[in-house]
């Protein structure tokens, strides 16, 4: 089934984004600093699970098809509650960064609370690309498969940029802005190839 298959390769994609650097820092870095890095992802993932009823809910409305002409609307709504949820935790992230960290791991993480803002800027860019390729399966667009283009190239820059915590962090922020703009950029081409067609059918 086409549907199938555009779902589990699109989302390979997605759930390779924020598995891919785990996985290279425990073969890059030593025992002691890929330890400290899963912390990071730790703290990066805290804003999905804050986010993620806000997806869940979405995803819902996307796929209901009383909603159909409603996409779009609810797609950025829900894109400018993940940007706001996202900026309020960068920000404690920013502020009280040694105090979540000590709350949460412990003295021996705290040479990761410097590093904790990009982890949460990370945690917001990934939602809303994730919320987009859950958007464009809704609609069962192939422009979903772009993930797989993004984990690509996520593995090709951490493969060639891999020396610091900020390093690893910048590559998977930039590769998540990346690839929001391409799915806003590729879905807009689409929807105006579409009325292209319409007006020229009548």
């Amino acid at each position: 089934d086409s549907k199938v298959w555009l779902r589990t390769i699109t989302m390979l994609g997605v759930v390779g984004m924020i598995q891919l650097d785990l996985v290279l820092v425990k073969y890059f870095f030593s025992g002691q600093d890929a330890g400290l890095y899963a912390g990071l992802s730790l703290l990066g993932k805290m804003v999905l699970y804050v986010s993620s009823p806000l997806s869940l809910v979405a995803f819902t409305y996307f796929t209901a098809q009383e909603n159909k002409h409603e996409r779009s609307k609810i797609a950025f709504l829900t894109v400018f509650l993940l940007l706001l949820s996202g900026g309020i935790i960068s920000l404690l992230y920013f502020w009280y960064a040694e105090f979540i960290v000590l709350l949460i791991f412990g003295e021996k993480f705290l040479a990761i609370a410097p590093y904790a803002w990009l982890c949460a800027i990370f945690g917001t860019l990934y939602s809303i690309v994730s919320l987009f390729a859950q958007y464009l399966l809704a609609q069962e667009s192939k422009i979903a498969l772009l993930s797989l283009f993004g984990l690509t190239i996520q593995t090709i820059l951490l493969l060639a940029w891999h020396g610091s915590f900020a390093e690893v962090l910048l590559v998977n922020s930039v590769v998540s802005l990346s690839m929001i703009v391409l799915y806003i950029v590729c879905s807009s081409h689409f929807v105006w190839q579409k009325i292209l067609i319409h007006v020229r059918k009548t």
